[in-house]
């Protein structure tokens, strides 16, 4: 006879930005060396980062519906957040001090921030578009991927605007036809992409790249020493660990 198997909790969301709802389920004890490099604040960014990835992959109930490779990067930290919030509670405390200048020198005051996970959302700049018009044609743009983000971060000062375009290029559309950036090969991208007006890579630039998607986690409070109002303000999850 087998050992029985425990269910875990399970919840499903449903995002604009996947085509499947995600089916997820809390943390087990497997996972614990993991989340403690996710928890812990001297762990690199991209370790950081890649241990989220991991820990949601293993988390995701429908992986033959739901790739965690080819999630958004928001949606995977926002994932996290949801599972979190079955797994541990649906509340991180935060220890902080109170940066409020007295004089010549800073409040200081420890201050514990509770902050409420359940009211974490993705934020969407009203001005952002993921398909560009370009003279009659729609350029459909994907958002990044975290292996993405880290690969184009890798390549630091060396990345172009083309390059970073053909990265997130698609499909092509004119009315009923379909030209998939997928059955090209890099340099016949790289070139195409070269031969796009000026005007196009701006609005590209300013409209998907620079407010692309993103969690948006924001608590204000008072300290209680100085009575100075703070506002903390997160859109990604290493900016709450560091």
């Amino acid at each position: 006879m087998s050992l029985p198997s425990i269910p875990l909790t399970q919840r499903t969301w449903e995002t604009e930005f996947c085509k499947k709802p995600i089916v997820y389920k809390a943390f087990n004890i497997g996972l614990q060396s993991i989340l403690l490099q996710v928890s812990d604040k001297n762990t690199p960014a991209k370790d950081r980062i890649d241990a989220i990835r991991q820990i949601v992959g293993e988390c995701i109930v429908n992986k033959d519906e739901i790739d965690v490779n080819e999630l958004p990067s928001f949606v995977l930290e926002l994932l996290f957040i949801k599972i979190r919030c079955i797994s541990v509670s649906d509340e991180v405390r935060l220890n902080f001090k109170c940066t409020n200048e007295i004089g010549n020198k800073s409040c200081g005051t420890p201050i514990e921030v509770v902050i409420d996970l359940e009211t974490v959302d993705i934020n969407v700049d009203a001005e952002h578009k993921s398909v560009i018009d370009a003279g009659g044609f729609k350029l459909h743009l994907k958002y990044p991927t975290i292996q993405m983000a880290a690969d184009l971060a890798d390549l630091g000062d060396g990345v172009t605007a083309e390059h970073v375009i053909k990265e997130f290029l698609v499909y092509i559309t004119q009315g009923e036809e379909v030209w998939q950036m997928s059955d090209f090969g890099n340099e016949e991208k790289l070139e195409w992409v070269q031969g796009l007006g000026l005007d196009v890579q701006i609005d590209i630039m300013k409209n998907f790249f620079v407010n692309l998607p993103s969690i948006k986690i924001v608590k204000e409070f008072k300290c209680v020493t100085c009575g100075y109002d703070h506002k903390l303000e997160f859109n990604n999850l290493n900016q709450v660990f560091m």
